[in-house]
């Protein structure tokens, strides 16, 4: 369980990361390279990007918690069925005897 949550919680925060990062970088890189420096229009940029990037990390966390979810109904199911298959036997086998 700890396992799935530190995924679910861990893996959007590292996209979330990695793209601000790359984001970072390229804007400063253009920023040396054409030597543009028309700060407000980049500025207006970074929040658009970073707007983005929160929509794609909770969409990220949503899919992610609903992975583990699922898993877990079908851990239970198994469960319940490898419960209810061991109770038949026992019947079947005191009805038998």
């Amino acid at each position: 369980m700890f396992n799935g949550l530190l995924i679910a919680l861990g893996f959007p925060f590292a996209i979330f990361a990695m793209s601000v990062l790359v984001f970072v970088t390229v804007w400063l890189g253009c920023d040396l390279i054409s030597g543009e420096y028309n700060y407000w229009k980049k500025i207006g940029k970074f929040f658009v990007n970073l707007f983005y990037n929160i929509i794609g990390v909770l969409a990220c966390l949503y899919a992610c918690i609903v992975y583990i979810l699922r898993t877990g109904q079908r851990h239970r199911e198994a469960k319940q069925y490898k419960i209810f298959k061991i109770s038949k036997e026992f019947l079947d086998f005191k009805t038998r005897a």
